[in-house]
């Protein structure tokens, strides 16, 4: 539950922030400038049971968001609520967004469990990153 949850208010934050700089009809296309990923949302989309289509950025994967988030155009927008450094990181990184990773390597457990199973750091990793997306995305809370 705890690792869905810290997705989704990540994705919805992405998605969010997206349309507040881009605007509702353009941020798919402005606010995504890697092809690649514009292009892996659509055919999703058109996979999906055509009454059940979601809009396209809803099927991109932990590992897009990071690539949308970090990109050059996009991270001035994402920087104050998404750079997050890890306290096992050094300092001295330009974009703290190596938690993208971690969390993608988390949910690829629970997506494919068969002889897998959580690190203890795993359960530290998920307590600090939903207490910091939860101070940084509903801050006065």
């Amino acid at each position: 539950d705890q690792v869905r949850r810290i997705i989704d208010k990540t994705h919805l934050h992405v998605i969010d922030v997206l349309k507040k700089v881009y605007g509702e009809k353009k941020y798919y296309v402005s606010g995504i400038p890697q092809k690649e990923i514009r292009m892996k949302g659509l055919d999703r989309q058109q996979d999906a049971d055509q009454e059940e289509q979601l809009d396209p950025i809803t099927y991109l994967d932990v590992v897009d968001l990071k690539k949308i988030v970090e990109h050059k155009d996009n991270w001035p927008h994402f920087e104050p609520t998404m750079n997050i450094k890890l306290p096992t990181e050094r300092k001295g990184v330009a974009k703290n967004v190596s938690w993208f990773d971690t969390l993608n390597e988390i949910r690829k457990i629970m997506a494919h469990p068969a002889n897998r199973s959580y690190k203890e750091a795993y359960f530290d990793f998920l307590n600090f990153m939903e207490a910091e997306l939860e101070k940084r995305l509903n801050p006065g809370e």
